[in-house]
C-alpha cells in the first residue's frame, strides 16, 4: 500500500493535470482529498502544492479565495527556504490577486517569484512570465507583456498543451489592442485549434470569448452576437465562473459602445 505521503503527492498530480486541462471543479475536489488524506499536516512540499492550489481553484470555482490556505503556505514555504517552492507560492499568490483585480499587488508576487528563480531557467520561469504578461494585458499596458511573452516563448520549447493555447491568446489579444483584427483573429483562431486538438473546454471557451473581444472592437456586431451565443452554450455546460465573469464585462464593454 503507497504511504500516506505518497497517496498525498498522487492526488495532488492528478489535481494538477486536472487543472491543466481546465477541469478545475476536479482539481479542487483532489487537491481537497489530498489535504484529508494527509494525516501529519506538516509543512512538506506536498502540503504546500495542495494548500496554495486549493485557495487558487476555490477562487476559480466559487470565485472567493480560501485566504488562510494560502498564508498557511507562504509560512511553510519561509520555513522550506528553497527558491522553487517560494517561487511557486508566490506565483499562487500573484493570481489570486489578479483574479480579484488587485493587479499591482499580483506583480509584486509575481517579480518576487521572478527574483527566486534568477539563475532557473525552468519551467515554472516561463509560466511567471506568462502571468506578468497576462497582468500586463488586464491593465493594458500590451506594448510591454510582449516582451514577457518572448521571455516565455524562449524558455518553453514544447508548442503544444495548454500553456501555448494561452501564448497564443496573450498575443491575439496584443494585436487586438494594435487594432491588428487579422493578425489578432489569425492568433485566436489558432489557439482554438490548439484547444479542440488537445481536448481542453476550458481553453476552447476562453478562444471564443478572446475572439468575442475582436469581434467587439473590429465592429463585427453580427459576429459578435453568434460568439457570445457560442460561449454562453460553452460556459453554461462546463461551469466556468470565471469566463462567465469575464463574458458580462464584454457584455457591458458592449451596451456602453
Amino acid at each position: 500500500n503507497a504511504s500516506t505521503e505518497d497517496q498525498t503527492q498522487i492526488l495532488n498530480q492528478i489535481g494538477l493535470v486536472h487543472a491543466q486541462a481546465g477541469r478545475f471543479q476536479d482539481a479542487f475536489h483532489h487537491f481537497l482529498q489530498a489535504e484529508k488524506g494527509d494525516e501529519q499536516n506538516y509543512c512538506s512540499e506536498a502540503s504546500l502544492i495542495y494548500k496554495s492550489s486549493l485557495s487558487l481553484y476555490a477562487l476559480m470555482n466559487q470565485s472567493l479565495p480560501d485566504a488562510p490556505k494560502v498564508k498557511e503556505a507562504r509560512i511553510c514555504s519561509k520555513q522550506m527556504d528553497e527558491a522553487l517552492v517560494n517561487a511557486y507560492v508566490a506565483v499562487i499568490e500573484g493570481e489570486v490577486e489578479q483574479s480579484q483585480g488587485n493587479f499591482s499587488k499580483a506583480f509584486e508576487h509575481y517579480f518576487n517569484a521572478l527574483d527566486e528563480l534568477y539563475s532557473d531557467s525552468s519551467l515554472l520561469r516561463a509560466y511567471v512570465n506568462m502571468r506578468i504578461a497576462s497582468n500586463l494585458v488586464w491593465v493594458g499596458k500590451h506594448s510591454y507583456a510582449t516582451y514577457y511573452l518572448q521571455q516565455a516563448e524562449k524558455l518553453q520549447t514544447d508548442k503544444a498543451g495548454s500553456w501555448y493555447v494561452e501564448y497564443l491568446l496573450l498575443q491575439a489579444q496584443v494585436a487586438n489592442a494594435q487594432k491588428k483584427f487579422k493578425q489578432a483573429y489569425g492568433l485566436a483562431d489558432q489557439a482554438e485549434a490548439f484547444a479542440l486538438q488537445i481536448n481542453n473546454t476550458y481553453w476552447q471557451a476562453q478562444s471564443v470569448l478572446i475572439q468575442a473581444y475582436i469581434d467587439l472592437h473590429a465592429s463585427e456586431a453580427e459576429q459578435l452576437q453568434s460568439r457570445l451565443d457560442r460561449l454562453s452554450t460553452l460556459v453554461d455546460m462546463n461551469q466556468f465562473p470565471d469566463i462567465d465573469h469575464q463574458t458580462v464585462l464584454l457584455q457591458l464593454e458592449q451596451a456602453s459602445n
